[in-house]
């Protein structure tokens, strides 16, 4: 049975974010929300709330296609000399106002990478409600944490754009599907929406053997892991091997309450809910957070224990990729040589990045390299074209990785921030000449 959801999108912090990695994927997102939504909104879930929040002076042109895809669009226009808009306080009071619709919504999705809305997400948690954000660009650990389920949003746009990247040849205003020809035949979805039974540790709804089943796979796709399975993996195992029955992890919503449903933790086996949720056999896996904070060469016994400890907590509270010293010069002289000769977007050349260093046999996420390439930018590099050589790059880096320490509350002493600016590369007297983080 579908997921009742409440869908909220702030506009200008996604069409922004998207424009800054690729302006056709923010023009994609813009001009065809009925293809987007459909996507989302699939066979576990269904939209009765679509609400969008917008600065009308700004973004006048795109209001049109969202109020064709059914959505309720709320004018959010700048109330400072800045731009500065009012379009999270009227979200976090809608969202909070429909804690109380007699409906009770069972999820709440956030179209928004502002960390503002943590204590948001918390609050929902707390009323036992589900959370998905779906996210167009990096954003802070702890709001990903705060979130049930985290969407890339790029990831689907990227699917519905053409092979060239860009949605120029897209049809014009208005869209087919928004046509009155073009709808689906219309259902009566009332039926299906009688009270949902709560489920528990003795749940009658899930046979024994399916149990067994369930299990059986799990344990299987464990012992052949060499490290923790990231939730978002786990589902898609269960996914192949019992198709839609796995949806909304069988009816449970949440990992965590499966998990302990079919009692898996008696095998051995244990899930962590640190970001994004892992499942781990207790007496073969490194635990998810050091496995996430460290890097291969860090756990190598003859690394320094020192820059060990430094780089384990750095990489903890900024998210810095744990990649060695030499691993960073690598990956510092080819965003040095790319951009020297007439770079790309955010988003090409973090998938350049990606596999080139992959080639390389360096361990680097697509994620991990957008993240280095955002602070870049965000710290004044121009990612299209810029004649910085690969040091500049790494004291720019440094600096923004030690105001980010800085921010976490970690007031590094001058030895650990000399051994730093050592492993990722930088210089031992940067200069200052990087300009402050602009905060999302």
């Amino acid at each position: 049975m579908p997921k009742k959801t409440a869908l909220f999108v702030d506009f200008d912090n996604v069409f922004l974010c998207l424009k800054a990695i690729d302006p056709a994927m923010a023009d994609c997102f813009a001009k065809r929300p009925a293809e987007w939504l459909k996507q989302l909104e699939g066979s576990d879930r269904r939209f009765l709330i679509r609400r969008c929040y917008m600065n009308p002076t700004s973004f006048e042109e795109y209001r049109p296609y969202f109020i064709y895809s059914a959505f309720d669009v709320v004018d959010c226009p700048a109330v400072t000399m800045q731009g500065k808009t009012l379009a999270d306080m009227h979200m976090t009071i809608d969202i909070v106002d429909r804690l109380m619709h007699p409906t009770r919504f069972e999820e709440f999705m956030l179209f928004s990478a502002d960390s503002d809305f943590t204590p948001v997400l918390q609050k929902l948690r707390e009323y036992d409600r589900q959370t998905c954000v779906v996210l167009a660009g990096p954003s802070s650990a702890a709001y990903r944490a705060s979130a049930d389920e985290i969407l890339s949003l790029t990831r689907i746009l990227e699917e519905m754009l053409p092979a060239g990247g860009s949605s120029q040849d897209s049809p014009s205003f208005p869209r087919p599907e928004y046509r009155q020809e073009a709808r689906p035949e219309y259902r009566d979805y009332r039926q299906d929406y009688t009270p949902r039974p709560r489920l528990g540790l003795n749940n009658e709804l899930m046979s024994r053997d399916k149990i067994e089943d369930i299990t059986k796979v799990l344990l299987e796709a464990l012992n052949q892991a060499s490290h923790a399975i990231p939730s978002a993996k786990v589902i898609e195992i269960l996914r192949e091997k019992f198709g839609a029955d796995a949806n909304s992890w069988f009816g449970f919503g949440r990992p965590a309450s499966f998990f302990t449903a079919i009692n898996i933790y008696e095998q051995g086996v244990t899930f962590s809910q640190a970001a994004p949720g892992y499942l781990y056999l207790t007496h073969k896996h490194t635990p998810p957070r050091e496995l996430a904070s460290l890097g291969e060469w860090l756990r190598n016994p003859a690394s320094d224990p020192a820059l060990v400890a430094l780089a384990n907590k750095v990489c903890a509270l900024t998210e810095t990729p744990p990649l060695s010293p030499d691993e960073f010069q690598i990956c510092f002289n080819y965003i040095a040589e790319q951009i020297c000769h007439g770079g790309a977007g955010l988003n090409e050349l973090s998938k350049n990045l990606r596999d080139f260093a992959k080639d390389k046999e360096i361990s680097l996420s697509r994620q991990d390299a957008t993240g280095i390439l955002f602070l870049l930018e965000r710290n004044g590099v121009n990612l299209q074209y810029s004649n910085k050589p690969a040091e500049a790059l790494a004291d720019i880096y440094a600096e923004a990785v030690v105001r980010r320490c800085s921010a976490s509350q970690w007031q590094m002493n001058a030895d650990e921030h000399a051994m730093l600016l050592t492993w990722l590369g930088a210089s031992t007297a940067p200069t200052a000449a990087a300009t402050p983080e602009i905060q999302a």
